[in-house]
């Protein structure tokens, strides 16, 4: 987070802070940004299959838990590609 989003409290204060940062910086500096986005896509899953893993008639716990699970590997696979040098070349 850039130092100068601390001289604010208010949270929209400081993403304005933030943007403005980076508008800057492209200004000062332009060109392709130095990110490299990943992806990660689950496999589709059924209606009953979610019944299932819920255990009940609500299936949003079932998929807030997949999407838990999907975000932790997700970052793991991250993390041994940073490890490894190969993300974002």
């Amino acid at each position: 987070m850039n130092p100068l989003t601390w001289l604010r409290r208010l949270e929209w204060q400081k993403h304005r802070i933030s943007e403005y940062g980076q508008v800057i910086e492209q200004l000062i500096f332009p060109g392709e940004p130095n990110i490299s986005p990943s992806l990660t896509i689950a496999p589709p899953v059924s209606v009953d299959k979610l019944s299932e893993e819920g255990a009940s008639i609500r299936l949003l716990p079932a998929v807030i838990a997949r999407g838990k699970s999907l975000l932790t590997e997700h970052l793991a696979w991250i993390q041994a590609e940073d490890h490894e040098g190969t993300h974002g070349r």
